[in-house]
């Protein structure tokens, strides 16, 4: 496995790893788009992302030549997916809209619940090249309406601890040094 070539590739594990959630999402057909994009939405989608979580205590030593050592597992770190869909146009009196809306977002849900099951990390792990996950652990799912947009959603979320791949760490000294500010 190649190392990374500068710090800023392995350090920025959010960048790593929002996409590589979309492409999950998407290899279960839940329609995804990934945070900062700037596609148009679709009607009913998903939104993955990632929050790193605390440092665990763990330290890689760095190359000889670097000198020192740097966090490399992060726990409690939070996947969320958030589901949207619009809400559907009805007399409310007919119960058949909000049950169209809610198979709509379970469905998706369902999906999206299979795309971190715990049988699917090693595909999920595949897709990272310098990080790894543990198994995803679910926590609580979130239901609500957003009244602003008058959309439903349905947030599923999962902890887990995260890290950089011992090998991803690069080992020329010139890859530990930040780009110059504009």
């Amino acid at each position: 496995m190649p190392t990374a070539t500068s710090i800023a590739e392995i350090r920025n594990i959010e960048s790593a790893i929002n996409p590589a959630m979309a492409a999950q999402l998407l290899a279960f057909s839940v329609p995804t788009l990934v945070a900062r994009s700037r596609e148009d939405l679709p009607d009913s989608y998903a939104l993955g992302y990632f929050t790193k979580g605390q440092a665990s205590g763990h330290l890689h030593k760095l190359p000889a030549a670097i000198g020192g050592y740097e966090y490399d597992i992060f726990e409690d770190c939070v996947f969320t997916v958030e589901l949207f869909s619009p809400r559907v146009s009805a007399d409310p009196i007919d119960g058949t809209y909000l049950a169209a809306v809610y198979d709509r977002l379970g469905e998706l849900a369902l999906r999206a619940r299979c795309a971190f099951s715990f049988n699917q990390r090693p595909a999920f792990n595949a897709l990272l090249t310098w990080h790894h996950v543990d198994p995803m652990i679910p926590l609580a799912d979130v239901i609500g309406f957003d009244e602003a947009r008058q959309f439903d959603r349905h947030e599923l979320r999962w902890r887990a601890r995260t890290g950089i791949i011992p090998a991803a760490w690069p080992t020329d000294p010139a890859a530990y040094v930040l780009p110059a500010t504009p």
